[in-house]
């Protein structure tokens, strides 16, 4: 997961190897994600006159609520530049432009950004845990864990922080403090890692970390009797290369999914050793 996130929205780059961002706006109409607390954008009203003026809503928002509006619509150098216009005296604006800018691959200025949030308040657990996706997608994962690990201090209780952590020690090959990362977010929240969150940024990674994570994940879900989310992400451990068939028929969390007409049909389809 590295994906960016907390209390305000927020990783790591989950979705295997992709970051949730902390303060990152989302479309009223989305569904809410374990990844962060999304700052939604409350349109002012319209006179409901016949004669009344007609006056673009987007000029009535505050510079910040015009910003939360494109980068809802994923314009995110529109967004940049109207979160310039707004109180720049508050952390969760600048988390909110670093959010941008990761959005648009500008991992430099995200970084500024988020240094500056932690300027002005240096327990912002969106702008610290942000700052670990950072480094996830610079490849610097002993720093992109230092600082989920600080962000995790703050804000103790987010399955986000966590899946980014998790995800960080997949891409440095520590599967086992990854597997633990991946347990403390399932614990918080067991739908952390469903597949329909759309809260991610994808920064890329190996196929073996791919494999890994996915496979991982089928199992936590299996284990958890979510029996189509296994089946998603054993697909996509598949997709990716998985093929050890004595460590499939092995694997103790897949008692019950192997008993399914689903499993066998999936497995029938590899070409397994």
């Amino acid at each position: 997961m590295a994906s960016i996130p907390s209390t305000l929205t927020a990783g790591l780059a989950f979705l295997i190897a992709s970051a949730p961002l902390a303060a990152a706006p989302q479309p009223a109409e989305a569904p809410p994600t374990a990844l962060q607390q999304t700052a939604h954008v409350q349109p002012t009203s319209v006179p409901e006159s016949p004669g009344a003026p007609r006056v673009s809503y987007m000029y009535e928002l505050s510079p910040e609520m015009r910003g939360d509006l494109y980068m809802a619509r994923k314009q995110y150098v529109a967004a940049i530049g109207a979160y310039q216009h707004a109180q720049l005296t508050k952390p969760v604006v600048w988390t909110k432009i670093g959010v941008a800018y990761h959005h648009l691959f500008a991992m430099d200025e995200a970084l500024k950004a988020y240094k500056m949030a932690l300027s002005l308040d240096s327990h912002n657990a969106d702008a610290l845990n942000n700052m670990g996706a950072v480094y996830h997608a610079k490849r610097e994962y002993r720093q992109a864990s230092k600082f989920y690990k600080k962000a995790l201090k703050y804000n103790p209780r987010s399955a986000t922080i966590y899946c980014n952590l998790g995800t960080t020690y997949f891409a440095d090959h520590k599967y086992k403090d990854a597997e633990k990362a991946y347990n403390h977010a399932f614990a918080i929240d067991p739908n952390a890692f469903n597949h329909d969150n759309n809260s991610a940024i994808d920064e890329g990674s190996t196929k073996e970390e791919r494999i890994a994570q996915n496979y991982y994940l089928a199992r936590a879900f299996a284990r958890a009797g979510q029996r189509d989310q296994a089946l998603f992400y054993l697909r996509k451990a598949f997709d990716e290369g998985f093929r050890d068939r004595k460590k499939l028929q092995a694997e103790q969390d897949f008692a019950m999914l192997r008993t399914t007409i689903e499993f066998k049909q999936l497995v029938a389809e590899q070409k397994l050793d």
